[in-house]
């Protein structure tokens, strides 16, 4: 019986079945998640749920309801943030703007005060104007620099942000980019297994430090005959890395299972069984 997850734009629901479902107050518009699916969507895009939407409702009572708007998806806070982040850089700037005008007063000041000096020592007006253009240069030079690191700045946490989802996507449907096998490795017929070789695939774009995987060997009835833990270090992005299995005077076949994983780039920390009470990125480690 498939399970559903609601979301209502702050917290996760579920699971429910079908059955469940119709006690709750879900629209065609209500974001909803199931396993077979890549992403979320709403209940009006699955056809086995628009059944929920045809209901019959008594009349309307002559009664003012007040409007309760909806709280806001996870999209619209992010457009909320990076608003907040724009009106940070023009505080920021007005600051800016406002420190340059109060050099350039004093720097005026000073410089007042050094004709003053220079005329009655005797100097001339043209290097008492070198040396204005010159403060003039410096404050412009400051200027662009302080605007460089601010579009930095943000072009950075542009990219942090985008990595932060690319990452939690990986940890998430780790099953999709990390995945164990086997060698074409020996055995007899009677029983025994031998030159065994663990090989870790690893499809996603960071190193992975560990791979802790149990390795059932299987007898020609179908049970076990003995398991034994194999660990793979470091394997790189986008690559493979092998580790050898012990051998077995018994089986004819063995079975992989992936127990652990480890990747300190990723922030991925994976132990089967294991499950975290942050629904959203559950296997997140620092």
């Amino acid at each position: 019986m498939i399970k559903y997850y609601l979301h209502d734009g702050i917290q996760e629901q579920g699971p429910f079945d079908f059955e469940q479902l119709k006690s709750k107050n879900v629209t065609k518009d209500t974001k909803v998640w199931h396993e077979g699916i890549d992403n979320w969507t709403t209940i009006g895009e699955i056809s086995e749920l628009k059944d929920l939407l045809i209901r019959k409702t008594p009349p309307p009572l002559n009664v003012t309801i007040e409007e309760v708007k909806p709280p806001k998806l996870k999209e619209e806070m992010e457009s909320n943030s990076y608003k907040l982040s724009e009106t940070k850089v023009k505080k920021m700037r007005s600051k800016l703007y406002l420190f340059i005008i109060i050099c350039i007063l004093i720097i005026s000041s000073i410089v007042g005060w050094l004709i003053y000096q220079n005329v009655e020592n005797g100097e001339t007006i043209e290097s008492l104007s070198e040396q204005i253009s010159s403060q003039y240069e410096t404050l412009s030079t400051q200027e662009s620099v302080l605007t460089e690191q601010s579009d930095a700045d943000q072009e950075r946490k542009r990219i942090n942000s985008a990595n932060t989802a690319k990452n939690m996507k990986y940890r998430n449907n780790w099953y999709n980019y990390i995945n164990a096998s086997s060698n074409s490795y020996s055995y007899s017929e009677i029983g025994g297994i031998s030159d065994l070789e663990v090989i870790i695939t690893n499809k996603t774009e960071y190193m992975l430090d560990e791979v802790e995987v149990l390795v059932s060997y299987v007898k020609t009835n179908g049970y076990n005959f003995k398991t034994e833990t194999v660990t793979v270090y470091n394997i790189p992005a986008n690559g493979t890395k092998s580790a050898t299995a012990p051998e077995s005077n018994r089986g004819t076949s063995v079975s992989l299972d992936i127990q652990g994983i480890i990747s300190k780039k990723m922030h991925f920390c994976y132990s089967a069984g294991n499950w975290s009470n942050n629904s959203e990125d559950p296997y997140f480690c620092k």
